[in-house]
This record gives C-alpha cells, sequence and structure tokens, in this order.
C-alpha cells in the first residue's frame, strides 16, 4: 500500500507540474488576446464587449494558473510525507 501510494503520488505531481506549465501558457495567450483587444479599442475596430469578454478570460485563466501552482505544492508536500519521516526537515524543505 505505501508503495503504492508513493507511486501515485509521484505521478499525481507529474501531472500538476505538467498542469502549472499549461496555465502558464493559457495566461499568456489571454494576456496577448486582451492587449490585442484593448489595442483595436482604442483605434475603433473592436466593441468594448469583446475587450470585457477578453479582460474576463485572463482573470479566470490567472486563477486556474494559481490553483495549479497550489495543486503542485501540495502534490509535493504528500510526495515527500510519502517518501520522508520528517518532510520539514532542513534538507528537504527547498527540493521540489
Amino acid at each position: 500500500t505505501t508503495v503504492t501510494n508513493t507511486i501515485t503520488a509521484y505521478w499525481e505531481l507529474a501531472y500538476a507540474r505538467q498542469n502549472v506549465k499549461v496555465q502558464q501558457q493559457a495566461v499568456t495567450v489571454s494576456e496577448k488576446l486582451y492587449n490585442d483587444n484593448k489595442k483595436q479599442l482604442e483605434i475603433g475596430t473592436m466593441a468594448p464587449l469583446d475587450v470585457t469578454r477578453a479582460e474576463s478570460e485572463l482573470a479566470t485563466d490567472r486563477q486556474n494558473l494559481i490553483v495549479a501552482q497550489t495543486t503542485q505544492l501540495q502534490d509535493e508536500l504528500v510526495l515527500k510525507n510519502d517518501i520522508s519521516k520528517d518532510p520539514l526537515a532542513a534538507n528537504l524543505i527547498n527540493v521540489e
């Protein structure tokens, strides 16, 4: 059971790390869309509602990134708990 839990925790962490990368890319794309929409609004080729939608999507993507980063940190702690008696030991505290 311990080995299975440790393996599961490892793969959960691997997934969480990749999810953080995906969410970071989503934020980057949303920021670009928002900035492009703002420029188009300034020159009069876009409706204000489209800028508001892009801003809302950017906020949602930023929130999703924070959730993904939090999950990654939690999964790191779970794995540390599985492989160490003291996950807060000085030699493990900065290990990802």
